[in-house]
């Protein structure tokens, strides 16, 4: 699925946390090899460009997931936080826009996972947040890694447009007692009075 070339080109344009600015481009290529568990840049590179035909794909992907959770986002980009279970359900971060005509919540995606949100999500939870950079990471991400991800908004529409246009779904005269019963029994199952 990756290439070799694909995953260089990610190792070499990722931004990661903690760089110290006096390092040249030869030292920044060794503090990520080291940041991704390889002893310095040429052992990345041997490992890369190295594997035999029948692991190449597995090696590639290990690596590829590996840069997805180090690296970090331009500044002023924005990404959806989503998470994919085991079981194929994909959730995301949103907003409450209404109720619809069965008194259940509408919602819609939250935008605005930007980079200060991602480096403080991923020093207070032990599992991975993989910022994901394209289609081909996206899937690789739904198919086997799993866990948390930002993706960024227009990958997000792209493959998600559904969470995005939910306002259609908001009743105009919401069933305000029906409501009312499920968030009080909801309330109960959570053991919390009203």
């Amino acid at each position: 699925m990756f290439t070799s070339e694909s995953i260089l080109s990610a190792f070499k344009s990722m931004e990661v946390a903690d760089v110290p600015q006096h390092l040249t481009h030869a030292q920044t290529l060794e503090f990520k090899a080291k940041l991704l568990g390889f002893t310095h840049y040429h052992h990345f590179r041997t490992n890369l460009e190295k594997a035999s035909a029948d692991r190449a794909a597995h090696i590639h992907d290990a690596l590829m997931r590996k840069i997805c959770a180090a690296r970090l986002p331009h500044p002023q980009s924005s990404h959806v936080r989503m998470v994919a279970h085991d079981d194929e359900d994909v959730g995301f971060d949103s907003y409450w826009i209404g109720w619809d005509d069965r008194g259940d919540e509408v919602r819609e995606a939250r935008t605005g996972f930007g980079r200060s949100r991602i480096e403080a999500f991923r020093s207070r939870n032990p599992e991975p947040l993989y910022l994901l950079g394209d289609a081909q990471e996206l899937i690789a991400w739904l198919k086997g890694w799993h866990s948390n991800a930002a993706v960024p908004v227009e990958l997000a529409k792209e493959f998600f447009p559904d969470i995005f246009d939910q306002k259609h779904l908001v009743a105009e005269n919401p069933p305000l007692e029906l409501i009312d019963e499920k968030v009080k029994a909801d309330m109960l199952r959570r053991g919390l009075k009203r």
